[in-house]
């Protein structure tokens, strides 16, 4: 069940797991064009990703089956930490760095409002992440003469408003 109990089991519960993605595993497509995508990038955006890449396998497996994110990979026994230590906290007299004044606040972002990277999906600044602008497709498209970089905030673009 996976509400919890109020009366201890007799029964040990299973080891914790974490998920490790297929090793050394990237997408590989015979026409090159989504060739070397890797667990991580798929991760970005694992709700378009995992199924759009699903038919480019690599070692027989797709992402549904190498990927976390999607699903799949190995699992993998997670050891439980050292306890914490039992020495209690102690306070310091004074601060122990100089914490220098606030600099002024930055403006406010906002992303390019008639941007998009899939116009049929809808998909625009909200889906794209860091590494999505340095890395993959996304950071080829051009809508309405921008990119990624110019269109989205994420990617150091946008349009910085000025607060009063």
């Amino acid at each position: 069940s996976d509400v919890p109990s109020d009366i201890p089991s007799d029964v040990p519960s299973e080891s914790p797991t974490d998920c490790v993605d297929e090793t050394n595993w990237s997408t590989l497509d015979p026409s090159g064009t989504w060739t070397g995508y890797d667990c991580d990038f798929i991760a970005e955006l694992p709700d378009f990703f995992c199924d759009y890449l699903k038919p480019y396998k690599y070692n027989s497996k797709n992402t549904m089956e190498a990927c976390c994110a999607c699903g799949g990979s190995n699992f993998q026994p997670v050891i439980p930490s050292d306890p914490p230590s039992t020495y209690a906290p102690t306070l310091s007299p004074a601060p122990s760095v100089d914490t220098p004044p606030p600099t002024p606040s930055p403006t406010p972002c906002q992303d390019e409002p008639n941007w998009f990277w899939d116009v049929a999906e809808g998909y625009n600044c909200d889906q794209v992440s860091a590494s999505a602008c340095t890395q993959g497709p996304i950071m080829l498209i051009e809508y309405n003469g921008k990119t990624s970089a110019t269109a989205c905030c994420v990617c150091g673009g946008g349009d910085h408003v000025p607060t009063p």
